[in-house]
């Protein structure tokens, strides 16, 4: 901890408010801990490539599968997405539609985007949530390969290059 404190004492959060993009990243790490056997996940949304929110936790439940657990951590980030484009909106500050959300499971992303549940009838009905934002318009689910996620910090150890590749230090 005090390695990495030392290392990112110059690192900085910059805003950005040029313009009005949302973009969402969820990731999810299944089985990673055998003892309680909940994964650890990790969603952050960016307001014009700026940090608005972020978060690491474990599931409070068990999951059946890697598909599963990243369905779960994007139909959470989409609900977190919902609540912070309503207050930007009552701050006049309305976010462009569609708003992009980028994750690293192509069958996870597939459920999302088509709705289409192959051999998934395990996920309970109010899940489906992020395929129903999907449908209305409001987001489009796109696959961004592992290595270029940023949200792997969140849910695994990370090699220190890799830190520093994502952190931009």
């Amino acid at each position: 901890m005090i390695g990495y404190i030392k290392g990112t004492v110059d690192v900085r959060l910059h805003l950005a408010t040029s313009n009005s993009n949302l973009t969402g990243y969820f990731d999810s790490s299944w089985l990673d801990n055998p003892m309680d056997q909940r994964p650890t996940y990790g969603l952050a949304i960016l307001w014009n490539g700026s940090p608005l929110l972020w978060k690491s936790k474990r599931h409070s439940m068990i999951t059946m599968s890697t598909c599963e657990s990243e369905y779960l951590v994007g139909t959470e980030l989409i609900r977190d997405l919902s609540w912070n484009r309503n207050i930007l909106i009552r701050l006049n500050l309305s976010p462009s539609l569609p708003i992009t959300v980028f994750g690293d499971n192509e069958n996870a992303n597939s459920i999302a985007t088509t709705g289409v549940q192959h051999r998934t009838r395990h996920i309970e009905a109010r899940h489906y949530y992020i395929t129903e934002k999907v449908k209305e318009g409001m987001i489009v689910v796109k696959y961004l390969p592992t290595k270029e996620l940023i949200l792997d910090m969140f849910t695994k150890a990370m090699s220190q290059d890799t830190i520093h590749l994502h952190s931009g230090a």
